[in-house]
């Protein structure tokens, strides 16, 4: 019994040290983030997955969290998995990101968009022999036109225009 309990603790110290290494973690957080977070994880219980950018600024301010640390707040919940931010992505993929026309909202339900992605991924691979222009270039090249994800995603949020 005394063996199960030190192999335990040995366990335990060890997810420590390396919790201790992650970046995010070794940083001490005012209590005005934690309660920033705590708002946006409630919106996932909102109809719409999207959270506008002016409104998570709005909801920052209300818990205390400055105005210039707004941005670096959501960028912190988005790499540890809160939210998408897209801003963070912007940095990364700028020039594609602009020319699609990419919002700035933010998307507070992650699960949400790995649906609607399943979704895409059940349509090209479902059917081999469905022959359509949009599943060709889809298959082909990894992309598909806004008409086409309307239209395959109409059963997701009909009534919220601003998700496409």
């Amino acid at each position: 019994m005394m063996q199960s309990s030190s192999g335990i603790e040995a366990i335990k110290k060890e997810i420590e040290d390396f919790s201790k290494q992650l970046p995010f973690l070794a940083e001490v957080y005012p209590i005005s983030w934690l309660n920033f977070r705590d708002k946006l994880l409630k919106r996932k219980l909102c109809r719409s997955p999207l959270l506008q950018l002016a409104e998570a600024h709005e909801i920052a301010n209300g818990c205390g969290v400055e105005d210039e640390a707004v941005h670096t707040a959501l960028q912190l919940f988005h790499d540890i998995g809160v939210i998408i931010y897209p801003a963070v992505l912007k940095s990364i993929y700028l020039e594609q990101l602009e020319k699609d026309h990419i919002s700035t909202d933010i998307l507070v339900k992650p699960t949400w968009l790995i649906s609607v992605m399943t979704k895409v991924m059940e349509v090209s691979m479902s059917n081999p022999t469905l022959e359509n222009e949009d599943i060709d270039t889809l298959r082909k090249t990894g992309m598909a036109s806004m008409a086409f994800l309307r239209k395959l995603w109409q059963d997701y949020h009909k009534d919220d225009e601003d998700l496409f």
